[in-house]
């Protein structure tokens, strides 16, 4: 199965036990309908580095960064005030911010015991900031990173922790990169940048194992 098939896989059984089954179908039916990317990036780095049992063993890490960028990209359509959250139950328009809430809560259960837990906390934190100045200072808003940029980066962060203890620095740069030539709102589907991640990938590879051996 490809990468982005997996990802959603893994991601929707995660939701499945979740309860109202209303919220757990909305919520899965959210994941559906957005961008594989953020999960894919996780495990392509590790498969990359370390083969299929790296990729195996960076699931848990792809799903954890995927259902946390939903949850954060649900909150984003809120504060902007899409129809998501607009009617006439006041208990209804609650239940999407409800689930946002659900889906990060679950993204970092999966990622509270890993190296890129602070990074994790880090990005919401600056989510956070970016949502209030948007509002309040545009220009500054501007000038912060997005969270598409901040969730690739940390899809490669993770991936590659699966295998290394420190990210390699070719590594790092090809995930500073690869955010920079995705960075956009929404994320591409999967399937159209799969091909250009795994060649990408490669080289990056390729670089940090030349320095490794020239160490």
């Amino acid at each position: 199965m490809a990468a982005a098939g997996r990802v959603q896989r893994a991601s929707l059984q995660t939701l499945g036990n979740i309860e109202p089954a209303a919220m757990a179908t909305e919520l899965q039916d959210l994941v559906r309908e957005g961008s594989m990317v953020p999960g894919v990036v996780t495990v392509l780095t590790a498969e990359s580095i370390g083969g299929e049992a790296a990729a195996e063993a960076a699931m848990d890490r792809a799903v954890g960064i995927q259902l946390s960028y939903d949850g954060l990209r649900l909150t984003r359509e809120l504060i902007r005030g899409e129809e998501r959250y607009r009617t006439d139950s006041a208990a209804e328009g609650y239940l999407p911010l409800v689930g946002a809430e659900v889906l990060v809560s679950r993204g970092f259960s999966n990622l509270v015991h890993t190296d890129v837990a602070g990074q994790a906390i880090d990005i919401v934190q600056r989510f956070s900031r970016k949502q209030t100045l948007e509002y309040d200072a545009p220009e500054a808003a501007a000038s912060e990173r997005t969270l598409e940029h901040d969730v690739i980066v940390l899809g490669v962060e993770a991936g590659a922790t699966v295998v290394h203890d420190r990210v390699p620095d070719p590594i790092r740069n090809f995930g500073a990169e690869l955010a920079e030539s995705l960075d956009a709102e929404p994320l591409p589907p999967a399937a159209e940048v799969t091909p250009r991640i795994r060649r990408e990938l490669g080289r990056g590879v390729a670089a940090s194992d030349t320095v490794t051996a020239n160490d």
